[in-house]
């Protein structure tokens, strides 16, 4: 699968094919969970990260429901685990976040430049930046614990445009 969220989240299964994410929300829980992927999140961070100060009546079951509608999307069951305290996302081996492309092709620029082979550092920063699409997160509720995520997603990115 391919998870792009340096623009609008987008989910494409390994044909190909875009699957659809229906709610804001679910983008959103999916976005933190990838962002985090490995790691165990608690239901609280979640919700905040979701809902911010806008919390719903039942933040714990509306979460529930958000990753349960998650999992209903081809190939998300397989990667979501559920703890006691919350979510964890692990990718596979094949699977694609836009994110760590954009991570791994800086580091590979950075490299070039090191060896003093600026001509694939510049190629390599070339295809750094075509990975983004427009401002990370974009169709994301503004909570305080998204904007710091595309802040510094954006920041990661200046600094690839200076380089």
């Amino acid at each position: 699968m391919e998870f792009r969220v340096l623009g609008p989240t987008e989910i494409y299964a390994d044909n190909g094919h875009r699957l659809t994410v229906t709610k804001p929300r679910y983008s959103a829980a999916l976005c933190v969970l990838l962002l985090n992927r490995g790691a165990y999140l608690t239901h609280a961070y979640l919700a905040e990260a979701i809902w911010g100060a806008d919390l719903p009546a039942n933040p714990r079951g509306a979460l529930r429901a958000s990753v349960y509608n998650l999992r209903k999307i081809s190939g998300i069951s397989e990667r979501l685990r559920t703890h006691a305290s919350g979510y964890v996302i692990q990718l596979g081996d094949t699977d694609v976040l836009d994110v760590s492309v954009f991570l791994r092709l800086g580091q590979e620029a950075l490299e070039a430049s090191r060896r003093a082979d600026y001509a694939s550092a510049v190629r390599l920063l070339e295809r750094t930046l075509a990975v983004w699409r427009t401002p990370p997160l974009a169709d994301l509720p503004a909570t305080a614990v998204m904007q710091p995520l595309a802040a510094e997603l954006l920041e990661r990115r200046l600094t690839a445009e200076d380089a």
